[in-house]
């Protein structure tokens, strides 16, 4: 990927900011719902697994490819070193810390 991200105030200059084309960022964003639509694995951004539980029916885990993945924790560590984490988290003893897969301890139950 390119040099630190700036302010980015267009999906152009994200694209670019990414190495990307327009089309290649509208595609990933899936803005347009083609994910629904696609025809085979290679066409997908996400790989579908279904996984049994104990109780109750089976849950569905929509893991993203590497390369959206990539992207992902690309913008995740910019945002982070943009804006640090949000107001008072940091102070907060009481409030449980989340993986950085965005799942907090205990919330998949």
């Amino acid at each position: 990927m390119g040099p630190p991200l700036r302010e980015i105030l267009t999906p152009g200059e994200l694209a670019e900011a990414l190495e990307l084309s327009n089309g290649q960022l509208a595609w990933l964003a899936d803005a347009r719902g083609w994910e629904r639509d696609a025809r085979g694995p290679r066409a997908e951004n996400y790989t579908y697994l279904w996984r049994p539980r104990r109780d109750g029916p089976p849950r569905l885990i929509e893991r993203p490819k590497r390369r959206l993945k990539e992207i992902q924790r690309l913008l995740l560590r910019h945002r982070l070193a943009c804006d640090g984490p949000p107001r008072g988290e940091e102070d907060d003893p009481e409030r449980p810390r989340a993986h950085p897969s965005g799942a907090s301890p205990g919330s998949n139950r």
